[in-house]
């Protein structure tokens, strides 16, 4: 990483916020502009192995019967971690709850890693490489038996996992006020061109600071 390269934090937090805050819930299909020809894509659930596409349009394609549509993020319960690799690139790693249409929240864990390319001699990156996988943190037969014990419970039992549901629900529509302020565009198909010029107008600002304290 040379001295004039983006911090990975900086070009991180601008990634996510538009790639979970702003594209995503808005229009999924249109994530498949932070990629390219280069790319690498797996999205996978539980222990199922999944084969990993590459290529712009098999994206486009596995966007599509993904059911993306109403999916929200939350990564206040999860984290985001950056770090630097060969030739500009960054690896980021993200974990949080993600919430699909018509079922309940899961946890979730992708790792993201975006390469530098040239374009007017500014700092643009698109995904090189993302893994996704929706974890099975309760396997289905365990769910099940808790589930049937839930039923049999008595009424202050049931209160609690109300109280629970309800924290839960809290939470998301927490989750759904600070992704609305974490907007940077208001018009999610410019994606990566605005995450470029939201880590230009950054590296200027450090730039200037740098200046004034010479």
């Amino acid at each position: 990483m040379s001295s004039s390269d983006p911090s990975p934090v900086l070009v991180g937090n601008h990634f996510i916020k538009m790639y979970y805050g702003t594209v995503l819930p808005n229009d999924p299909l249109e994530l498949y502009k932070f990629y390219n020809e280069q790319s690498m894509f797996c999205h996978a659930k539980g222990n199922v192995e999944e084969e990993s596409i590459s290529g712009l349009e098999n994206i486009k394609e596995k966007l599509k019967v993904l059911n993306l549509e109403e999916a929200t993020v939350d990564l206040n319960c999860g984290s985001v971690d950056a770090q630097p690799s060969q030739n500009g690139s960054i690896i980021l790693m993200v974990t949080g709850l993600i919430k699909l249409k018509m079922q309940p929240p899961k946890q979730f864990a992708q790792t993201f890693l975006l390469s530098p390319q040239k374009k007017n001699e500014k700092h643009h990156f698109f995904v090189q490489n993302d893994i996704f996988r929706l974890l099975d943190i309760i396997p289905p037969v365990l769910e099940a038996a808790v589930k049937k014990e839930i039923s049999q419970n008595s009424p202050a039992e049931k209160n609690i996992e109300a109280g629970v549901k309800e924290k839960a629900e809290a939470s998301e529509a927490k989750f759904h006020e600070s992704a609305e302020k974490a907007k940077v565009i208001e018009n999610p198909t410019e994606t990566a061109e605005a995450v470029e010029t939201a880590v230009e107008r950054a590296v200027e600002k450090e730039r200037e600071i740098s200046e004034q304290n010479e």
